[in-house]
């Protein structure tokens, strides 16, 4: 069940560079003289940092589509849509911070049977999920209203790695206060919240340069091969090996990251989830793109995959069955022009 260090390098694809060349410039006509061409502009190589503008709103839509399937019958999935602004403003020590106003959220949600639509802008509804209604079966979607009353401050170093969230723990206990009273008590369901709303995961949803961005001064062209970490989701621990690649496309910085994990034999960090559904964890891989923009503290645009594959134990048709569980997700942000308050 659990691989080796080898097999984990495996699961990662290796980052490699792409070359580009310049066609030939076209022959002068023979009735005139040459004329001289400017030298073509050698790719660039410099390091950046994040431009230091305060009060710059940039306004993104998140599209995060999600499904589940057990065996070959697909068991569960969401659509969600969240509109949201990000305010930068500078910090007492004078670095960058993203102020974050989560303005819309709709989502659409599937699992078995039950089905459910909901939208921020309709009274009833929000009335119905902050009971608790839908928390438990759409758990992933649900998050996303858990902070249309809260204000994140994503606080990044000058290269753009995240420092700190503030009002992660405030989000987190908004988000346990939709649960049912039973389940938002319960140990594995609280280490769920604190999973999905880590201060590293609403980055990767929200403001995902943050998440990628090298812990160095600044960005710049940079390949690693890969670096192995412990990871923990809710249900089990893992290990992780991370590879992240920065270079120049055009006039945009692109930053990318690979990740892969396999099962743990050290002890999880959070409590298990005592019952059915019993899962255990066989192998996960992500991978997730940022565009930059060196005139701008707005990001372009983002994208993250991810899948996991798990062994799943419970109750089908009132028997005991053991099969295969696969997820995958994809988050999609886009921009819109970024503009002045």
């Amino acid at each position: 069940m659990h691989r080796t260090a080898a097999s984990l390098t495996a699961c990662l694809c290796v980052l490699a560079l792409s070359a580009c060349t310049q066609p030939e410039p076209p022959a002068a006509a023979p009735q005139r003289a040459p004329t001289a061409k400017p030298a073509s502009s050698p790719p660039k190589t410099q390091a950046m940092t994040l431009p230091l503008q305060a009060e710059k709103t940039c306004s993104y839509t998140l599209k995060d589509v999600r499904t589940e399937s057990l065996g070959d019958q697909l068991a569960a999935g969401h659509e969600a849509t969240v509109q949201y602004d990000l305010r930068t403003q500078l910090t007492e020590t004078g670095t960058l911070a993203y102020v974050l106003k989560v303005k819309h959220v709709s989502l659409n949600g599937k699992r078995e049977a039950y089905q459910v639509k909901l939208d921020s802008n309709d009274h009833g509804q929000m009335v119905r999920a902050r009971g608790g209604a839908d928390t438990l079966l759409m758990f992933d979607a649900v998050l996303y209203l858990a902070l249309l009353d809260q204000e994140l401050t994503f606080e990044v170093h000058p290269s753009g790695k995240l420092l700190r969230v503030k009002g992660a723990v405030a989000a987190r206990e908004a988000y346990l206060a939709m649960h049912p009273p039973k389940p938002r008590k319960a140990p594995h369901q609280i280490a769920r919240v604190a999973v999905a709303m880590s201060d590293d995961n609403l980055a990767r949803r929200f403001l995902p340069l943050a998440a990628l961005a090298p812990a160095k001064d600044k960005l710049q062209p940079v390949t690693t091969s890969g670096t192995k970490a412990p990871f923990d989701f809710a249900e089990y621990a893992a290990d992780s090996l991370t590879a992240v690649r920065v270079r120049w496309v055009k006039d945009q910085l692109i930053l990318e990251e690979k990740r892969a994990f396999a099962p743990s034999a050290r002890a999880p960090k959070y409590p298990a989830h005592v019952g059915f559904p019993k899962v255990e964890l066989r192998s996960a891989k992500g991978q997730a793109t940022v565009a930059l923009d060196p005139e701008s503290p707005c990001f372009v645009k983002a994208a993250t995959q991810y899948s996991i594959n798990r062994s799943w134990t419970g109750m089908l048709e009132d028997k005991e069955v053991t099969t295969e569980q696969k997820v995958t997700g994809t988050w999609l942000v886009d921009a819109a022009q970024p503009r002045t308050p």
